[in-house]
């Protein structure tokens, strides 16, 4: 029999049924996430830059639906001045919304004023830190960069909602403060490069991947690692 309306059925009611069954049947836009990524000039610099310190986030994020603009972050010291991207930030994403922006913090360097900018792009701001920032004593001394980082990092750490680090000691102690989330991010790799457990290794030798200043490179002629390493 034919429906016809009668009314007790209140066609407002039906308007927001038909609203809703738009809401669903209509795709929702991408989450759209701002990389602000570290990046080398060269190869020569680039080649110790692991995968897992770099795109992978990139390709994680767009495997759960974001999708990301990524603007390189060269830091000052490994190219000229006309070659960083960053000053043609705020141009790039001019009219642009996100609900993430990621930075890539230790080795850029961003001023003040930068930094103020990512901090009104979105509300959720997660600064990647790819080094550890706690040191004995004994390493400060080795390496003046890394006797100042953790405070570098820390006024950066002011402008972001979030920190994912890759040393668990790092984690506490910035959880420990109370001003910003720390999670720690061991090193990922997608699933398609790992080998299923029931198959032997191909090679008989192990690979350093990193650069090899100051006490590795002794580690690598140590004569007990000749062969295999």
């Amino acid at each position: 029999a034919r429906r016809t309306f009668r009314p007790s059925q209140q066609p407002e009611r039906l308007v927001a049924g038909a609203e809703r069954h738009l809401r669903i049947m209509t795709p929702r836009p991408p989450r759209k996430v701002l990389l602000l990524q570290l990046e080398f000039p060269t190869w020569q610099q680039a080649r110790p830059w692991t995968y897992p310190a770099n795109f992978a986030i990139k390709e994680g994020l767009e495997a759960n639906g974001y999708e990301c603009l990524t603007i390189p972050a060269i830091p000052p010291s490994s190219s000229p001045a006309d070659a960083n991207w960053l000053q043609h930030a705020e141009r790039l994403c001019l009219d642009k919304q996100f609900e993430q922006v990621w930075v890539w913090l230790v080795h850029c360097d961003y001023d003040r004023r930068l930094l103020e900018w990512i901090a009104s792009l979105a509300p959720v701001r997660v600064g990647f830190v790819m080094e550890s920032l706690t040191y004995t004593a004994e390493e400060k001394r080795f390496s003046t960069s890394a006797a100042k980082r953790a405070a570098v990092v820390e006024a950066q750490l002011a402008y972001m909602t979030h920190a994912v680090v890759v040393d668990e000691v790092d984690a506490d102690a910035i959880n420990a403060k109370g001003n910003i989330s720390a999670f720690w991010c061991p090193a990922f790799v997608p699933e398609r490069f790992i080998d299923p457990p029931d198959e032997h290794p191909v090679h008989n030798v192990a690979a350093f991947h990193g650069t090899p200043y100051g006490h590795r490179q002794a580690w690598l002629d140590h004569p007990g690692l000749q062969g295999v390493l």
